[in-house]
């Protein structure tokens, strides 16, 4: 398994993993807090859900292992659901930080690892951001990173419905060329998502623009225009939607069923473009549903985040043949979404 890691419960800012930024301390030396702040132990995260104990500040509630894991302590699920918080040490402060008081820590899209200098800099020098959503906005460089600094949580949502609501659209898009018997291909959903741009005009207002990758001179093309309210649309959003439909060109790596009893409850498609861009497509129930990473299909279904579970969906290599994983019979309302 990769690298993976969370955002800082206070200033969501990154917490880095210490195997690649063993010298930047200030965003891998964390405090983990959990049973509502009665359990607090300090240390040094290391990007593979461990965390390396620093004894020199007793750790409280906890079992005093020289290297804590998160995963078989099943922090790493509280940690998502809110439940137990991790705190950047630079920024915390015991005397007035209380569980409470602190936000929670998130997914972090760069996975502690996967980051460029310049931007961990300038995380450095902002000392936080306003809200999680200003941050991912900051990190995949759909805003400027002072503007997205500075975004309220309010403001941080508002952005992210309205480039939802325009890449909804392009899903509609496709399902209405699919209906119609039009050859279209399955569309990234992060094709789509890196090809909408928060654009700012003045103050805090944006506005939101599909784009192509690029035209036949080599610029850029806008093909549509959303103002965060929905209103002012200067292009069909649908045409933008068949734009972006027609840019990708994916490839179906693998097919996963996910059965109980030698019947399949649920199938998944791994796509990969060629630029490397990964998502999912999964069937239940009739229904399917795209997502970006393992993660939130094992979580939208219910499916038990296992590593062997992560391996069948995200496979090292293309497998030429499905692959078949049996799930254990639920609890009569366990997994309502598979029943």
């Amino acid at each position: 398994m990769g690298f993976f890691s969370w955002t800082c419960a206070k200033t969501n800012l990154p917490i880095l993993a210490s195997t690649s930024w063993g010298d930047s301390p200030d965003f891998t030396d964390v405090v983990l807090l959990a049973e509502g702040g009665k359990s607090v132990l300090y240390g040094t995260y290391d990007g593979y859900g461990r965390i390396e104990v620093d004894f020199r500040r007793k750790p409280r509630g906890f079992q005093p292992y020289a290297e804590f894991e998160l995963m078989e302590e099943g922090l790493d699920n509280e940690l998502e659901t809110g439940a137990a918080k991790m705190v950047l040490a630079k920024h915390y402060d015991p005397s007035t930080d209380t569980f409470d008081s602190l936000g929670r820590s998130r997914h972090e899209p760069g996975q502690g690892h996967f980051h460029e200098q310049e931007f961990i800099d300038q995380c450095r020098a902002s000392g936080g951001f306003g809200s999680y959503e200003g941050y991912v906005l900051a990190y995949h460089r759909h805003l400027p990173f002072e503007m997205a600094a500075a975004l309220t949580p309010e403001q941080g949502k508002a952005v992210f419905a309205a480039r939802k609501a325009l890449a909804d659209a392009i899903s509609v898009e496709r399902l209405r060329q699919v209906n119609a018997g039009v050859d279209v291909p399955a569309v990234s959903t992060m094709k789509v998502t890196n090809d909408l741009r928060v654009i700012p005009v003045g103050g805090m207002e944006f506005f939101v623009a599909a784009k192509r990758d690029r035209n036949p001179d080599g610029s850029r093309r806008e093909l549509a225009r959303m103002n965060l309210d929905g209103s002012g649309r200067d292009a069909s959003v649908l045409a933008a939607a068949h734009a972006v439909v027609d840019t990708c060109r994916p490839e179906a790596r693998t097919t996963v069923a996910f059965t109980r009893g030698g019947e399949t409850v649920l199938e998944v498609v791994h796509y990969q473009t060629k630029a490397r861009e990964h998502w999912y497509e999964a069937t239940a129930n009739g229904q399917t549903h795209a997502f970006v990473t393992p993660y939130e299909v094992m979580r939208h279904f219910g499916i038990e985040e296992t590593r062997d579970h992560f391996n069948a969906l995200y496979p090292q290599k293309k497998r030429k043949r499905p692959v078949i994983v049996e799930l254990p019979v639920p609890e009569p309302e366990a997994v309502p979404g598979l029943n």
